[in-house]
C-alpha cells in the first residue's frame, strides 16, 4: 500500500497501487488504480495549462479521430458517428425527444465539430455548444451555422437551463469528473437528462493496453465507476450500452439525496490489465496465423472451388470477400428467378440460350458491385449487364471494382478480354475516391489507360460535380483527354454531362462525346422481374420520398433545416389527406431524414435500399403513384418503371435529365424562394392528372430507349470489327 499526496476523485482514499507500470509503457505520468473503489487515475495531474500544450504538441485529439476537419470526407465520418448517437438517443426517449410540448434546449459539452448539434437542431431543438478548441468551433459554425462558444461548462456564461445535455469523450480529460458532472447538473432543468459517451476498460481498445491508456487520458472508467461517479453528482442511470468502443449512458437528473453508490472490483480491474498485457504480446502471432490461414483458403476458392460445398463457397465469399470477378463453381444446377439474386449474380453469364460458342462475348465491367451502400447503383451496374446481354450479344462479363487500385496485373487482364465498358453511374467525381493519379473515381495511372488494347466503352457515365464543390485537380483534365481519345464510345447519360465535360477536352474531342442515357430509365423496356404498373389511380395512393443528405451543405447551404421541415409540413398534410407516405433511404446517410420528418409530426413507412439486392429498389416503386426524389436514381428508377416522378433538384443533374426528356416541369429547385408551395401545387398537379403523366412519360421513355438501340447497334458493329 501506498499513500497518495491526492485523493481518489471518487471516493476519497488515498490507497492505491500501480495499475500499469511495465518497462515498455514510456508514460510521463503513472496510471494508478483505487484499491477501495477501482477508479482508475492519473497522478499527479497534469493542470489545464499542462494540457493544453500536450494537446497541441502531440494533436492527440486529431490523431484519436486519424482525420483532418477540413476533409468533407472526414466531415462524413464525424456526421455517421453523430447519427448513431442521435439513434441511440430516439431509441431510448422517442417521445421526449420530439415532444411538441415546447421547443426544448440542448447543449453539448465539448462539440468538437457540431456534427450531433445538427442533428438535434433537425429534431427541432435549439442547440448550442461548448468547444475551447478553435479549429473545431469555428468549423462547426462554418459548416453548420452553430453557436459555439469556447469556454468550460464550469465558466459557462449563461444562467439558460438546458432540457438535454451531452458529451462525447470528454470527461476522461477532465482534471476532476465531480466538478464536471455537478457544472452539467446545476446547467440542467429539473427532469433534465445527460448522455454521455467516454472509453471503457471493460471494453478496451487499441492495439495493445498501452495505447489505450494514454497519458491524455486522465481518467479511465469501467461501467460502475462511471455510474458511481453518476450516482454521487445526482444521476439516475436510465440507460447503458455500447456504441461501438464508447460505454454511453443516458441519465436523468434527480433530486433524491443520497443515491445509492456501488463501487467496482479493483481485483477484477486489474485482472482485465493484466489479461490484455498478455493477449496484446501475443495478437500479432495470432493475427499473422489468422491472415495466413484466410490467405491459403481463398487461394484454394480461385483455383479449385469444387472442392467446397455450394453453400459454403457462398458463405465464404461473402464472409472474405473474395473479389467479383472469381467464379463460384458449383456442380448443383438450378434455375434462380433474377429477383432472388444479388448484385455481382445478375448478368454475368449469357441469359439467352446460344448454341454458337463464338458468338459468346467476353467483356470486362469496370463498376461498383455488390449489394452496396448506395441502393441505386446496386440495380445500376447489374442493368448496364443485362442490356448487355439481352440487346447486343450473349457475354460472359468479368467483374473489375472502379476503386480499386490499377496495377500492371489489372491491365493485362483487362486486355484478355473483347471489350471493356466503364459505368454507368456517376463516375467524374472528385472525392467518391480521392486520387492523384486520373482525379476521378477509377485511379488509373495514365500511362497505364495508355496500355489498353481492347476497345474501351464508356457507357452511360455522369458528370456529377456538386453545386460549389472545388474544381477538378489538373491531372483529370489529362485522364479524361486520354479517356476520350482511346475510347471506341463514349456514352455520358445526359446532355448536360456532355456540354460540362467539353470544358475539360480540346476541341477536336468534342464530337466524340454522345448522349447514352442510364439503363435505369428503360428497365421497363428489357429488365426482367419487372411487376405491372397499375395505371388505375384507385389502386394505390401512395407517395414515395428520397432525401439526399450526403453533402448536405452543397446541396442546401444554411438552410437545410427550412427545407426539410418545409417538405415534411407538405407531405403531412397529403398524409392527412388519405395517402400513404413512403420514405426511401438509398443509402445510410439517407437515413437521417426522418429526424427532420418527426420534428413535424411526420411518422411514415420507412425503408432501407442500401446492401440489399438490386429488386429491392425495383419493389420499392412498383405500387407508387408518384415518386419524389432528390437522388439521381429516386428519379431514373421509378421512371424506368413508368412511374410518374417529381424530382427535388439539389444537384444539377437532375435537371439535365428533366431537359433531356422535354419535362422540366417535373422538378423542382430546392432552394426556390417558393419552395413549399411549389411542392404542393406540382404534387396535386402530378396526382391530379396521372394518366396524362404516365402518357408523357411513356412516350418520353420511348425516345430513350431508341437512342439506347440505336447505340447498341453502332457498339456491336465496333466489336465484331475488333
Amino acid at each position: 500500500m501506498m499513500k497518495l499526496k491526492h485523493s481518489c476523485p471518487l471516493c476519497g482514499s488515498k490507497n492505491y497501487n500501480h495499475l500499469y507500470d511495465i518497462d515498455e509503457h514510456k508514460k510521463e505520468v503513472i496510471t494508478y488504480i483505487c484499491n477501495n473503489c477501482g477508479f482508475i487515475f492519473l497522478s499527479p495531474r497534469p493542470s489545464i495549462q499542462e494540457r493544453g500544450v500536450f494537446y497541441q504538441k502531440t494533436s492527440v485529439l486529431k490523431s484519436e479521430c486519424s482525420i483532418l476537419i477540413s476533409d468533407d470526407k472526414n466531415f462524413f465520418q464525424f456526421e455517421s458517428i453523430a447519427r448513431t448517437r442521435l439513434n441511440i438517443l430516439a431509441d431510448n426517449l422517442e417521445k421526449y425527444l420530439w415532444s411538441n410540448n415546447h421547443q426544448k434546449s440542448v447543449l453539448e459539452v465539448g462539440c468538437g465539430t457540431g456534427s450531433f448539434l445538427r442533428l438535434m437542431r433537425g429534431c427541432g431543438w435549439n442547440v448550442l455548444g461548448l468547444e475551447p478548441d478553435i479549429t473545431y468551433a469555428k468549423a462547426a459554425e462554418e459548416r453548420y451555422n452553430i453557436e459555439i462558444k469556447g469556454e468550460f461548462i464550469q465558466e459557462l456564461s449563461t444562467d439558460q437551463k438546458f432540457d438535454l445535455i451531452a458529451t462525447f469523450h470528454v470527461i476522461e480529460h477532465v482534471d476532476d469528473p465531480n466538478i464536471f458532472l455537478a457544472a452539467i447538473h446545476s446547467c440542467l432543468v429539473d427532469d433534465g437528462y445527460l448522455f454521455l459517451e467516454c472509453p471503457s476498460i471493460d471494453k478496451w481498445y487499441g492495439d495493445s493496453i498501452d495505447f489505450f491508456l494514454q497519458d491524455v487520458h486522465i481518467n479511465t472508467f469501467s461501467q460502475k465507476t462511471l455510474f458511481a461517479f453518476l450516482a454521487k453528482a445526482g444521476f439516475k442511470t436510465i440507460a447503458n450500452g455500447w456504441n461501438g468502443n464508447g460505454l454511453w449512458v443516458i441519465a436523468k437528473k434527480d433530486k433524491t439525496a443520497n443515491l445509492p453508490v456501488v463501487w467496482d472490483d479493483p481485483e477484477r480491474i486489474k485482472h482485465i490489465v493484466r489479461e490484455a498485457y498478455r493477449n496484446s504480446r501475443n495478437q500479432n502471432l495470432l493475427a499473422k496465423r489468422f491472415i495466413s490461414r484466410v490467405q491459403r483458403g481463398l487461394t484454394l476458392i480461385k483455383e479449385d472451388p469444387l472442392q467446397f460445398p455450394y453453400k459454403v463457397l457462398a458463405k465464404v465469399q461473402k464472409r472474405f470477400g473474395v473479389p467479383a470477378n472469381t467464379r463460384i463453381s458449383s456442380t448443383k444446377n438450378q434455375i434462380i428467378d433474377i429477383r432472388e439474386l444479388n448484385a455481382n449474380d445478375i448478368g454475368i453469364t449469357p441469359v439467352i440460350t446460344t448454341n454458337t460458342k463464338d458468338t459468346v462475348l467476353k467483356i470486362a465491367h469496370l463498376g461498383v458491385h455488390g449489394n452496396i451502400s448506395n441502393g441505386g447503383d446496386t440495380l445500376l451496374f447489374p442493368a448496364v449487364r443485362y442490356l448487355f446481354q439481352t440487346n447486343l450479344a450473349p457475354t460472359n462479363f468479368t467483374l473489375f471494382q472502379v476503386r480499386d487500385k490499377v496495377t500492371q496485373e489489372t491491365i493485362d487482364a483487362i486486355n484478355q478480354h473483347d471489350a471493356l465498358v466503364i459505368g454507368g453511374g456517376g463516375l467524374f467525381l472528385a472525392d467518391t475516391n480521392p486520387n492523384n493519379l486520373s482525379g476521378w473515381q477509377w485511379p488509373c495511372p495514365i500511362e497505364l489507360l495508355e496500355q489498353i488494347k481492347i476497345p474501351i466503352i464508356v457507357f452511360s457515365v455522369g458528370y456529377n460535380k456538386f453545386r460549389g464543390q472545388q474544381e477538378f485537380a489538373d491531372v483529370f483534365h489529362r485522364s479524361v483527354c486520354k479517356l476520350v481519345e482511346k475510347s471506341a464510345f463514349f456514352g455520358l447519360r445526359n446532355y448536360g454531362s456532355i456540354q460540362q465535360l467539353k470544358n475539360y477536352l480540346p476541341e477536336e474531342l468534342h464530337e466524340r462525346l454522345v448522349f447514352q442515357p442510364c439503363p435505369t430509365t428503360v428497365l421497363s423496356k428489357f429488365y426482367a422481374g419487372i411487376p405491372q404498373i397499375s395505371n388505375n389511380d384507385n389502386d394505390q395512393r401512395v407517395i414515395t420520398i428520397n432525401i439526399a443528405l450526403d453533402r448536405h451543405h452543397l446541396r442546401f447551404g444554411h438552410k437545410e433545416d427550412e427545407i426539410l421541415w418545409n417538405i415534411a409540413e407538405v407531405l403531412l398534410s397529403f398524409q392527412q389527406d388519405g395517402w400513404q407516405i413512403r420514405l426511401l433511404n438509398h443509402c445510410p446517410v439517407d437515413t437521417e431524414t426522418s429526424f427532420w420528418f418527426r420534428a413535424k409530426s411526420l411518422y411514415s413507412e420507412e425503408r432501407n435500399l442500401h446492401y440489399l439486392p438490386p429488386q429491392a429498389s425495383i419493389d420499392a416503386y412498383s405500387d407508387v403513384s408518384l415518386a419524389i426524389g432528390m437522388r439521381g436514381h429516386a428519379q431514373m428508377i421509378p421512371f424506368g418503371l413508368g412511374c410518374p416522378i417529381l424530382s427535388l433538384i439539389s444537384h444539377d443533374k437532375l435537371g439535365f435529365f428533366l431537359e433531356d426528356i422535354e419535362h422540366p416541369e417535373w422538378g423542382i429547385e430546392v432552394k426556390s424562394s417558393n419552395f413549399r408551395d411549389e411542392l404542393t401545387d406540382k404534387i396535386s398537379s402530378i396526382l391530379g392528372n396521372r394518366q396524362a403523366t404516365i402518357y408523357q412519360l411513356e412516350k418520353a421513355q420511348d425516345r430513350l430507349w431508341n437512342v439506347t438501340c440505336d447505340n447498341l447497334t453502332h457498339i456491336r458493329k465496333i466489336i465484331q470489327a475488333s
